[in-house]
């Protein structure tokens, strides 16, 4: 097995079997995948489907390809490309590149997507807070910013109909003479 250094991987499944593994008897499924760059040849992964694990192993089933709901039946594992996560692990000495994710290919796996009628609902909530804040970037001067004894001395400014021509220059840069303390 060529060594495989930590990383995401594009791979997709080649074979497959539900199997019971280790001294215990575990139940999982085994699959060997083929990675996209055929110099790195192939690993195989367990996916564990135990109390804890169940719920991720069937998900990175299905980014896998498998639309069924009958674990003894895994047609369509080798539909879609994935990402696998490789990171190495010790054993017995030995240091072996181990599958440690299977997410969906080139994307963000996360598990609730906004999609549809509920995007568009939402981004327009979020409509007149973008412009709001837009507004207030292109009304607020410069990056630096005053401290807070200058900010409270320029903002009491008189009312405008007693105040003279806008003064639209950049306040002088402030010197250590303006510093409170």
């Amino acid at each position: 097995m060529p060594q495989i250094p930590n990383g995401t991987y594009r791979a997709r499944a080649k074979e497959w079997v539900l199997a019971e593994i280790g001294a215990n008897s575990t139940t999982a499924v085994s699959i060997k995948f083929h990675f996209e760059d055929p110099e790195l040849g192939s690993i195989v992964w367990d996916g564990w489907l135990t109390e804890k694990t169940f719920d991720r192993t069937i998900e990175s089933l299905r980014y896998c390809g498998w639309e069924g709901n009958d674990l003894s039946e895994l047609h369509g594992l080798d539909a879609n490309d994935v990402d696998l996560v490789i990171e190495q692990e010790e054993y017995e000495g030995r240091t072996y590149p181990k599958v440690k994710w299977v997410n969906r290919a080139g994307g963000l796996a996360h598990k609730t997507p906004l999609t549809g009628d509920k995007a568009k609902f939402f981004a327009a909530q979020m409509k007149d807070r973008i412009k709001a804040l837009d507004a207030s970037k292109a009304a607020a001067p410069g990056p630096r910013s005053a401290p807070k004894n200058q900010s409270a001395r320029r903002s009491a400014a008189p009312p405008a109909s007693q105040a003279g021509p806008v003064d639209d220059r950049e306040p002088p840069p402030l010197s250590d003479d303006d510093i409170p303390w």
